[in-house]
């Protein structure tokens, strides 16, 4: 009864301050109750289901739209996706998980044209495409059309969406235990590791130190880009001021490259980084006493342990040789979520649903759920999750009380999502809400959200994946010693030629002037 009670308090709470916050979203959105179908892709391993959820069910309530939920397992999703483009038949609404190709072929058919709807039925989203570029870059369409709304790492207001993805960590307590100070350039940086593997910082009288530990492996050894003062995506793509690259014909890369090959060599990093697992890089992060000096993680817990994360601190943001100082920023703006198809019947009120995430009193929602039910908030400002017999941990909180654990969806993260007071992300929302204020404008992304024609798209694929398959093959050789960087290089940059690397930047450039 206490809970039924305290879920109550809390609705009429919330519809209370809906009248007075600005940005509002009017309920009911419809006045007689209609019914849709939504079309969902989760993990569905994670115990998430939208049948059952508590924001689901309060939204259903106050909207007056009863959802009937297709829920699509994500290993399942993009064939899904394609025999329904296939059938033509359709839900009213995919909630998230559409490709920027399928964006770009099928709105305007099978993609209902969300472009003229926006401002008379969508005036939060509309407010926040109109005043952010990033958002505009995601959802602009070559065509003209705009084919979904967005999710975004945070309430416009708060800026740009600074929030670093991945942090370059270092042992605090090693570097105590040494004497030294943090690190504030990369050659200062180099030779404090060279120090953990020569110190015996965890004080065991052993040589068992790996000074640098990237949570992938070797698959991370390109988060050490930002370095040599460049960043590539998964393409090997670079974007810089209105330009694209190939990184690997530029002279960092090839620094790059060197530094990783100096590491290898000098044992910095651990000498079967090329045939380890995920599993295997944690399990070594796990052990006591501690073994790494240096780890490259979204939070250094997910690599050494709840026990262990308190030792990490992160690095400054170092300035390369070139003069470049940048960090990793997650993608501000995410396409593809909140489509309205071409057969919905009442496109205005499912428009009109997406576009209340984007208002003041339902940003949290999504989220955080409702306060008093899923979290409650602390005098100074911070917040804790709710747990109870039926909801134990943050796991069970998050799948049966929000929905954004289930799926990004259209949405804004809320600046609030930043205060949680939970022993284990409290601590990394602190460390990425300072490296944002530290270095506001030095986090970016390697490159901006672009769409590419169906056949430009086709080619940039076949192109890219045997490029991809290429580099990663000789970087790896070059970096253990099997293949001679000095003598080896420029037959490298003259094989990614053939293999039409130049075209892969074409096919890039084109499709960002379409839209810049």
């Amino acid at each position: 009864m206490k809970r039924i009670f305290a879920m109550l308090l809390a609705l009429s709470m919330l519809l209370a301050s809906a009248a007075m916050a600005e940005g509002t979203a009017e309920m009911p959105i419809v006045e007689e109750p209609i019914s849709m179908t939504m079309m969902i892709g989760l993990d569905t391993s994670r115990g998430y289901d939208p049948e059952n959820n508590a924001v689901f069910q309060y939204l259903e309530e106050i909207t007056n739209i009863d959802w009937e939920y297709i829920v699509v397992d994500r290993t399942a999703w993009t064939e899904k996706l394609s025999l329904m483009w296939a059938s033509g038949s359709m839900p009213d609404m995919i909630y998230n998980g559409v490709s920027s190709n399928d964006l770009l072929v099928y709105t305007g058919s099978l993609i209902l044209d969300l472009k003229p709807y926006l401002e008379e039925y969508a005036p939060n989203f509309y407010k926040l495409y109109q005043n952010n570029a990033d958002v505009r870059m995601a959802v602009d369409l070559p065509t003209g059309k705009i084919g979904s709304f967005v999710w975004t790492n945070m309430e416009v207001e708060s800026g740009a969406g600074q929030c670093p993805p991945e942090i370059l960590y270092i042992n605090q307590d090693w570097l105590t235990a040494l004497g030294l100070e943090m690190p504030q350039t990369v050659e200062e940086y180099y030779n404090t590791l060279v120090a953990f593997r020569d110190g015996d910082p965890n004080g065991n009288g052993e040589a068992d130190e790996i000074a640098l530990a990237p949570r992938n492996a070797y698959k991370d050894l390109d988060k050490l880009q930002p370095l040599l003062g460049f960043m590539a995506d998964a393409n090997n793509l670079y974007f810089k001021d209105g330009t694209v690259y190939y990184a690997p014909l530029m002279d960092e890369y090839k620094q790059w490259v060197e530094l990783c090959a100096k590491m290898y060599a000098d044992k910095l990093i651990d000498p079967d980084i090329f045939v380890m697992s995920n599993a295997e890089v944690m399990a070594k992060g796990n052990v006591d006493p501690q073994v790494y000096g240096s780890v490259i993680a979204s939070a250094a817990f997910t690599v050494v342990g709840a026990d262990n994360a308190d030792s990490y601190v992160p690095t400054p943001i170092y300035t390369a040789a070139n003069g470049e100082q940048m960090w990793y920023n997650r993608v501000y703006a995410n396409a593809g979520v909140g489509v309205i198809t071409s057969t919905c019947k009442n496109p205005e009120a499912a428009i009109r649903w997406c576009d209340m995430f984007y208002s003041d009193e339902f940003v949290k929602l999504v989220w955080m759920g409702q306060e008093g039910v899923a979290y409650e908030y602390n005098e100074d400002g911070t917040w804790n999750w709710i747990y109870s017999d039926e909801y134990p941990d943050t796991t069970a909180v998050r799948a049966s009380l929000t929905i954004q654990a289930g799926g990004q969806g259209p949405s804004m993260c809320p600046t609030d999502w930043f205060k949680l007071n939970d022993a284990t992300e409290a601590p990394v929302n602190a460390q990425r809400a300072q490296i944002a204020s530290d270095y506001y404008g030095k986090l970016r992304v390697a490159m901006p959200t672009l769409y590419y024609e169906a056949n430009a798209a086709k080619e940039m694929s076949t192109i890219s994946t045997d490029l991809k398959a290429y580099t990663d093959q000789m970087v790896a050789l070059f970096v253990t010693g099997e293949a001679d960087i000095e003598t080896g290089w420029e037959e490298f940059t003259e094989t990614v030629k053939n293999m039409q690397a130049l075209r892969l930047v074409e096919i890039a450039q084109e499709a960002y002037d379409a839209v810049a």
